[in-house]
């Protein structure tokens, strides 16, 4: 059993890779929201679809950090925060699946 690599390296990289997803899913929910808003100002039908996606865009930016985090300890070989990482991903994915599905 190998032990899981925990260079500084390799945690700093990973804190500049979530930065990057949050400060992007902020931008991105962010351009949505104000363009939702002014397409709402002028009347547009679609202003209500593009205001949600920018909420839904901002509600998965915590679970793209932990994808992040899933990908970083497999990479590192860290097999317990593999594990942990891993079953909150599926936890999620099969809650997205139920709600979409199974109303």
């Amino acid at each position: 059993m190998s032990a899981p690599i925990t260079s500084q390296s390799g945690l700093a990289r990973l804190e500049g890779v979530v930065g990057t997803i949050l400060r992007a899913g902020v931008l991105l929910s962010a351009a949505a929201m104000i363009a939702g808003l002014v397409m709402l100002s002028m009347g547009q039908p679609n202003a209500a679809r593009v205001l949600n996606g920018g909420l839904i865009v901002l509600m998965m930016i915590p679970s793209a950090r932990i994808v992040a985090s899933l990908v970083d300890a497999i990479y590192r070989k860290d097999k317990l925060l593999a594990f942990a990482t891993g079953y909150v991903t599926l936890v999620i994915v099969e809650e997205v699946i139920k709600k979409i599905f199974f109303k």
